[in-house]
């Protein structure tokens, strides 16, 4: 029943991206997005989290979040080491990208006020919260204190 929940929802996600990239603005659309799960595909190292996705959905035992926006310079510095760490745990950990303007739910729910800020949640709970952007050897070393 869950796999059957997870693929509804993966190809609810693709119907809502096919929508929202034809920018029709429909009621039917918006009113869709409201529900929509990002699920983490294992072929990508980070998932970028659609526009008004409100859930996360991870079988790893762990993931890490990274709440940004397009007009924050630190955000979009620190992009690159995200995607760049994520490619060397991403069998260890789910690393998802979420854009605090797209998604106002999920960073309200992680209770994300500033950005960039890096959160790890287990299942059940936030592990750990970082604020502020990190060099590869920082963001490296919060990576294995995690996994510790």
């Amino acid at each position: 029943m869950k796999v059957l929940n997870i693929i509804v929802a993966a190809a609810a996600s693709m119907a809502l991206m096919a929508a929202c990239s034809s920018k029709t603005g429909s009621a039917a659309a918006e009113a869709s997005q409201n529900d929509t799960v990002a699920v983490a595909a294992p072929a990508e190292a980070v998932i970028e989290v659609a526009a008004g996705d409100t859930a996360l959905s991870f079988s790893t035992p762990l993931a890490v979040i990274d709440f940004n926006a397009t007009w924050c310079g630190p955000c979009q510095q620190f992009k690159p080491v995200f995607h760049k760490v994520a490619a060397k745990y991403a069998d260890r950990i789910t690393f998802f990208s979420v854009d605090t303007d797209s998604c106002p739910a999920l960073a309200a729910q992680y209770q994300a006020q500033s950005i960039p800020q890096i959160t790890a949640i287990s299942a059940d709970s936030v592990v750990a919260n970082q604020i502020g952007s990190m060099s590869e050897a920082d963001f490296t070393a919060y990576i294995e204190s995690l996994l510790q």
